[in-house]
């Protein structure tokens, strides 16, 4: 498998990545508060991660 995302800093405490067709805005200012900052993108991603083996497996083991 590839992947491939982009990222890069923005003036005013905020970055982005894009992957695939999907753009995410976070900041990087320590006294930023209202956007999600780099630990909050890392737990959302393990968080999806972890709905998305829920989803596969519940078909294989016939969950509803």
């Amino acid at each position: 498998m590839n992947y491939q995302v982009k990222a890069h800093a923005e003036s005013a405490g905020k970055a982005e990545i894009f992957a695939k067709n999907s753009q995410y805005v976070f900041g990087i200012s320590t006294d930023q508060t209202e956007l999600a900052g780099p630990a909050e993108i890392l737990l959302s991603a393990l968080a999806a991660c972890c709905l998305k083996n829920v989803e596969r497996f519940s078909t294989i083991l016939h969950y509803t």
